[in-house]
């Protein structure tokens, strides 16, 4: 059976416009994946990231993300979905092992694939919660949403991504980098 997902892929390490550029391509040559639409690329200022500190201890600012959306279809479950995520993430360099304690942030990444939605399903493993419990709170997920999706209803809190958008209460800094992936 296929299913139709919607991915969030940010990077804010390293070149981000290619690391977002190769995943996608990863995605899209993944035998149990079709690339169906990809949105626009955006840049977005860093959210809850713990800083990073040179040698001599002095904070490294963390630099702004690249994101964008996609939406797929796949005859991968939810969490044959995540495996696959995962791999590509590892391929493009992403060191899950290094990353902080989630109630302490986030860490700067060379390249983040969340699951969003997968059709309008509502999973909670203790591996996976789909729709991604926070999507609702964050633009930089939003945004490119609302290009893909503007009238999909979110499954749990019965919006549409329009109206999440609009009820946003403050948008982090966000800006409209490139158009759509040069595979489109």
């Amino acid at each position: 059976m296929t299913v139709r997902a919607f991915l969030g892929l940010g990077s804010n390490l390293g070149d981000r416009v290619s690391q977002i550029h190769r995943a996608i391509t990863l995605l899209g040559s993944h035998p149990a994946i079709a690339l169906v639409d990809t949105a626009s690329l955006y840049e977005t200022e860093p959210v809850s990231i713990v800083p990073s500190s040179t040698d001599d201890g002095l904070p490294i600012e963390p630099q702004w993300f690249v994101n964008t959306a996609v939406a797929i279809d796949t005859e991968l479950t939810a969490e044959g979905l995540l495996e696959a995520c995962l791999a590509i993430e590892k391929q493009l360099g992403r060191d899950r092992s290094a990353s902080p304690p989630k109630a302490q942030g986030y860490s700067s990444r060379t390249l983040d694939i969340d699951l969003l939605f997968y059709d309008s399903q509502m999973i909670r493993l203790p591996s996976l919660t789909i729709p991604h419990p926070h999507l609702h709170e964050r633009a930089f997920v939003l945004m490119p949403l609302l290009e893909l999706i503007p009238d999909w209803k979110h499954p749990a809190l019965g919006k549409t991504i329009r109206e999440l958008c609009d009820a946003l209460p403050k948008a982090e800094a966000i800006k409209l980098l490139g158009s759509h992936h040069p595979q489109r």
